[in-house]
């Protein structure tokens, strides 16, 4: 059953990744802000095929699924902020943004790999650092998102995304290396699904706010 579900994600992700590439090129011919979604989702694809073949797998653990996250995280914050709020200095800001996100997915992948009680301190870690990302998408990165045009995506976007990603610790809560409820093919499921939302879905989602954007810019110059 995992194998199924991750060459099927790995499908997926392919695709996703090919159609992105072609709409890019066709739309943003001047530009190559659309790139960066190719890039996760091919990246998405490649540790879904790595997984479907077995590699990096500690115990109940597929280490390969947190350096998926690990690359893919930062480069969609990365694409929800730079692209959607122009106004935004490169500043600490930015820096701080990535930072956490990479130590909410390291400190995830240390309590995934302790087997003793000690996993629960690591992973209410992770969740912290969930939680001041979240402050800070809503927070003092959302003041410069109302200086701009794409405020209404910059808010749907970032809802979205942080609705899922608050999804993904109730399933490793409940998984073979939390509490055990949840088989590790439904884990792997659960996984996959979410993994195509914040990453497919949302990638398309970006996109069309980038034509959107490109739209508003051709009208203001008209």
């Amino acid at each position: 059953m995992d194998t199924v579900a991750f060459y099927t994600g790995a499908g997926i992700f392919f695709a996703t990744a090919l159609a992105l590439a072609v709409t890019s090129a066709v739309r943003f011919r001047d530009n190559y802000d659309a790139l960066l979604l190719v890039f996760i989702t091919t990246v998405a694809a490649t540790c879904y095929l790595a997984m479907a073949q077995g590699l990096g797998q500690a115990g109940n653990v597929q280490v390969v699924r947190y350096l998926d996250w690990v690359i893919t995280t930062p480069l969609l914050l990365y694409t929800l902020v730079t692209l959607l709020v122009p106004s935004l200095p490169t500043s600490i800001l930015l820096v701080a943004v990535l930072f956490i996100d990479v130590y909410m997915i390291v400190t995830g992948l240390v309590a995934a790999l302790e087997p003793g009680d000690a996993r629960w301190g690591w992973f209410a870690l992770s969740g912290l650092a969930l939680v001041v990302l979240t402050a800070l998408l809503f927070g003092p990165i959302y003041k410069y998102a109302r200086r701009s045009k794409m405020l209404g995506s910059y808010r749907m976007l970032a809802t979205y995304l942080v609705a899922i990603w608050f999804v993904y610790p109730v399933v490793w809560i409940l998984s073979p290396v939390g509490v055990g409820v949840i088989s590790s093919d439904l884990e792997t499921v659960l996984y996959l699904v979410l993994d195509v939302l914040a990453k497919s879905v949302f990638s398309v989602l970006v996109l069309t706010a980038l034509v959107k954007a490109n739209r508003l810019r051709r009208g203001a110059r008209a």
